[in-house]
């Protein structure tokens, strides 16, 4: 038979474990960094050693990080993504692929100081994306719900233009970015169920 003692200690650890599983799956949201200048993207991605891609800081992220971009020019590639199977699953390349497990990430172009972009006429990271899925093309392609872009200007490689932003995530925000190349921005939802009515 256990002592009181030992069922108070009991009820600690299952109250500690319960605690434990609430703040990892809140999780804790990291910053990172993109630099196309200053950059490698065998660095962290924190602070003093930023990516140089805005795809390898994707990658490197967790559910609900941020992503500062640095002025520069970028060329970016996401080869081999794939999508869910939820939405048709397939491996394409994208320009940058936000996919599902990266729900909640902001990425949002900076200054040279560091101060987020609050004017798309402000915009200093100029992002090109390398895009040939042969259902778009789509630039950036975002699968992730509750993403943010901001601050970004956005166009798609000469000769691969269509979308140069598709949007299948819930709850997608983009703020204060251009369209640089005259394309556009193209919302749907592949994964929308009409006898359930959900995606």
């Amino acid at each position: 038979m256990k002592s009181i003692a030992a069922y108070l200690l009991s009820g600690r650890k299952v109250i500690l474990v319960a605690l434990l599983s609430v703040f990892s799956l809140a999780g804790f949201a990291t910053d990172r960094y993109v630099s196309a200048s200053a950059g490698s993207d065998a660095n962290s991605g924190l602070l003093h050693h930023p990516k140089k891609t805005i795809q390898a800081a994707i990658n490197s992220a967790n559910p609900g990080d941020k992503i500062s971009v640095y002025p520069g020019d970028y060329s970016e590639t996401a080869p081999s993504s794939t999508l869910s199977a939820a939405s048709g699953g397939g491996t394409y390349q994208f320009g940058l692929f936000i996919s599902p497990e990266k729900n909640g990430i902001t990425i949002q172009g900076v200054d040279a100081t560091g101060v987020p972009v609050s004017n798309y006429s402000s915009v200093v990271a100029n992002v090109e994306l390398k895009a040939t899925n042969n259902f778009g093309p789509s630039g950036l392609f975002v699968e992730g719900d509750n993403v943010t872009i901001t601050g970004l200007n956005l166009f798609e490689a000469a000769g691969n233009m269509n979308k140069t932003v598709e949007v299948l995530g819930e709850n997608f925000t983009i703020k204060n970015c251009r369209l640089s190349d005259g394309y556009s921005l193209y919302i749907n939802d592949w994964r929308y169920d009409a006898t359930t009515n959900t995606s």
